[in-house]
């Protein structure tokens, strides 16, 4: 109590004891480690896996049906959504709102069970699935670039490539994603009365990979569907 009293008596030295605890106080705020943009986890996960030369239908059996198998094993799922394109399977996962800990725990029971299903179930031509963890550093883009125009596909597609060269060029930009570059696509109609005419069998029919063939910068898949059982049937 003496040292409480005559610390309110004397005036001086009071002011110079908070002027310090203020000094003291600023100094460990400034050193304090921070980050201008932290990294956040929101749970939500992205799966992709891709069959070269795949049919969407293809896709959808072989690839996205038995991933969809594998991440129901894991919990805390909240829902699961799945699209499934030509040559390419992309699975959305959301989980629970769970704690960092068992978050991380959960993220290795997917990607194991997913690992077991690529090396059990997947076709051999399969690509590996990739997990990517959407976070503040890869789920929401900073700036977005919409192009469009009366031009056809390719040129669309020539600009919005060199547009994307640009901007990764610029000096602090992490990353840039094209989005709706759609693939050439190269039909092939036959004539049913000439397909008759060939020594061809429907029991022969099959989906699969045919071929592949270069005629620009870009290679192109080339894929038959066994969905066809008359000649009639297939354009």
């Amino acid at each position: 109590m003496k040292f409480y009293a005559g610390l309110i008596r004397n005036h001086p030295f009071a002011n110079i004891t908070f002027a310090l605890v203020l000094l003291l106080g600023f100094a460990a705020y400034l050193m304090m480690p921070r980050e201008q943009d932290p990294e956040i986890n929101f749970n939500w996960v992205i799966v992709t896996a891709t069959l070269p030369g795949a049919s969407a239908e293809d896709v959808e059996k072989r690839i996205t049906k038995p991933i969809e198998d594998a991440i129901k094993l894991v919990g805390d799922i909240k829902f699961v959504a799945s699209n499934s394109r030509e040559n390419v399977s992309s699975i959305l996962v959301r989980f629970r709102d769970i704690p960092e800990r068992v978050f991380d725990k959960r993220m290795a029971d997917l990607r194991r069970e997913i690992d077991n299903k690529a090396a059990d179930e997947l076709p051999p031509e399969a690509k590996d699935p990739k997990v990517l963890e959407i976070t503040t550093s890869n789920g929401y883009a900073t700036a977005m670039v919409l192009i469009t125009g009366e031009a056809d596909d390719e040129e669309l597609r020539r600009n919005a490539r060199d547009i994307r060269d640009d901007i990764e060029r610029i000096a602090g930009v992490d990353r840039v994603y094209a989005i709706g570059l759609r693939d050439p696509e190269l039909q092939v109609e036959f004539d049913p009365r000439a397909a008759r005419a060939l020594p061809a069998k429907m029991s022969r029919n099959q989906a699969l990979t045919a071929s592949a063939m270069s005629p620009g910068a870009m290679p192109l898949a080339l894929a038959a569907r066994g969905s066809n059982s008359t000649c009639n049937s297939g354009s």
